[in-house]
């Protein structure tokens, strides 16, 4: 998601220099000056239709972006390990869709990301927004010696600081927090547009840079996009901005219905048996809560790929950086191939280890992300070690499920998730995860931020991708999900790791202890699941 937001934001970028001018006294002057210099750039995304080309990271790696903006609508194709994501806006809701997940309209309901906004109608430039806008009291990171700054802070979205170019009024970056408002962020994320160049149509950055950084200014992480190319376009078709225009997502044909699986437990997790692209037998352990895959470095290397790209990934508290691999030719029992899907590789050293080790004294291969549940309607039931698969066009729950089962409505975020409440106060999105042994784990900065105060019953260890970690354990009173009501489970604490932004869609997550006494029926096709009690 946030490379269609930086891809979004660099259709404001084409800027032409302004004459010097001394330096404005108020808000209003600093945005004249600074709206003259975006007129003709507004003009001409405004008028005509314009695609922009960006190389994101090592060019041997073929990850390419493609931006199309055309009279207030866009679409972005992100192209990589031969995979296509889609990410676009239709001049009302913003989607996503690639040939790994459905097509699904993004969840804005938490207030609006600032870069969505600025590439939707430029509401800063509006003749109304000079109540909006304002000069900040303070800036962070001292950015405020280096650049002209405007604080843009409209209702209902996220604030922003505008940082302005004091010798010509340009937009050269963009700072925002990791929550609504700057003074109560955990992160900043500072994007740079940096080595303008005469592209044709326009000035254009060559370089766009965003760095995740902490409150003393600590660099966690950074990402870097290269533009390739500007230029006018050809107009595309309305229904190319629009969720049906997602590349197809692939249903393998499965030689029964439902298509039955025996899968084996590892510590309470999932492990389903497999065939590897070498035809050799291959153990994987089925992760719900993983948006990608992941194999041991071993096995890659024994399979002859070639990890490419570099990124930096969280999960349960940790943090590491991973390459990634385009893994073709796994099938499960019975024959069923699944369709391409990428896995993290985590990079040479001590980090992953812990994880590393753990799998491989186990002989499990990997890791099989929640990709799977694009594909099928996916049942997980424990007590008979099976897992049964629906195409989603042959599922009927009256039919195929027990009387009494419970349907909560499924949301998309950047993970799938339902609503739940914890005592009342906390609320949020909370996801199913097979990659986790316990009951139910709550994120601690969501618990202090609603002000809920819980002692603490024990300390509790696990597996994260950088290696061992430590949870405390609490009980809270009630946890509700839709027409579900559970008393009192042990939860677990999870911190944040170094770089994780706080989402309030990813709250709370349900691991295998309660898939012991629920069965969860997946079905991403509908936007539900269904909860068995067993």
């Amino acid at each position: 998601m946030i490379i269609r937001s930086l891809a979004s934001l660099c259709a404001l970028l084409c800027l032409f220099t302004a004459a010097r001018a001394q330096p404005p006294v108020d808000a209003s002057q600093l945005l004249e000056l600074h709206r003259r210099a975006m007129k003709p750039v507004y003009e001409l995304f405004a008028s005509s239709p314009v695609r922009v080309d960006y190389l994101k990271g090592n060019p041997a790696d073929d990850n390419r972006i493609s931006f199309h903006w055309q009279g207030g609508k866009f679409r972005q194709e992100y192209h990589w390990l031969g995979f296509t994501e889609v990410f676009g806006f239709d001049g009302s809701d913003n989607w996503y869709g690639s040939d790994l997940d459905m097509p699904y309209s993004l969840d804005r309901g938490n207030g609006l990301d600032i870069t969505e906004e600025l590439a939707c109608n430029f509401a800063y430039l509006s003749p109304g927004a000079e109540g909006e806008l304002s000069v900040p009291e303070s800036v962070p990171l001292g950015l405020g010696e280096k650049y002209a700054v405007l604080k843009f802070a409209p209702p209902g979205m996220s604030e922003a600081l505008l940082l302005l170019d004091k010798e010509n009024y340009r937009l050269a970056g963009l700072l925002q927090g990791s929550d609504g408002r700057l003074e109560d962020t955990v992160l900043y994320s500072l994007t740079t547009f940096e080595q303008w160049q005469d592209f044709g149509p326009g000035w254009y950055p060559a370089v766009l840079r965003t760095k995740t950084l902490s409150l003393e200014g600590e660099q966690i992480r950074e990402r870097v996009m290269e533009t390739q190319s500007v230029a006018m376009a050809e107009p595309l078709p309305a229904e190319m901005f629009s969720r049906q225009s997602s590349p197809p997502v692939a249903q393998p044909a499965l030689p029964t219905v439902p298509y039955e699986m025996p899968f084996s437990f590892l510590t309470d997790t999932v492990v389903l048996p497999c065939t590897g692209p070498d035809g050799k037998a291959m153990r994987l352990e089925f992760d719900t809560g993983a948006s990608v895959g992941l194999l041991r470095r071993d096995v890659v290397r024994r399979l002859g790929l070639k990890p490419v790209g570099k990124e930096f990934v969280s999960g349960h508290g940790g943090s590491a950086s991973v390459s990634y691999v385009r893994v073709e030719g796994v099938r499960l029992p019975g024959g069923v191939e699944l369709p391409a899907w990428p896995a993290a590789v985590l990079q040479n050293g001590k980090e992953g280890t812990g994880l590393e080790e753990s799998l491989a004294g186990n002989s499990v291969a990997g890791l099989l992300g929640n990709f799977v549940l694009s594909h099928f309607v996916v049942q997980l039931d424990y007590r008979r070690r099976r897992v049964l698969m629906w195409p989603p066009a042959s599922f009927d729950p009256a039919r195929d499920l027990s009387p009494g089962y419970i349907a909560i409505p499924c949301k998309r975020a950047s993970m799938p998730y339902v609503d739940v409440t914890v005592d009342g106060k906390l609320k949020g999105g909370a996801f199913f995860n097979t990659g986790a042994q316990q009951f139910f784990t709550l994120e601690a900065w969501a618990v202090e931020q609603a002000g809920l105060d819980y002692e603490l019953e024990r300390i509790g260890t696990g597996v994260t991708v950088k290696g061992f970690t430590v949870f405390g354990i609490i009980e809270p009173g009630e946890v509700r999900i839709n027409g579900l009501t559970i008393e009192k489970p042990l939860t677990h604490l999870e911190l944040l790791a170094p770089g994780e932004v706080p989402d309030p869609h990813s709250i709370a997550s349900f691991g295998n202890e309660f898939f012991q006494r629920y069965k969860v029926t997946f079905d991403l096709y509908h936007e539900m699941y269904y909860i068995e009690k067993i």
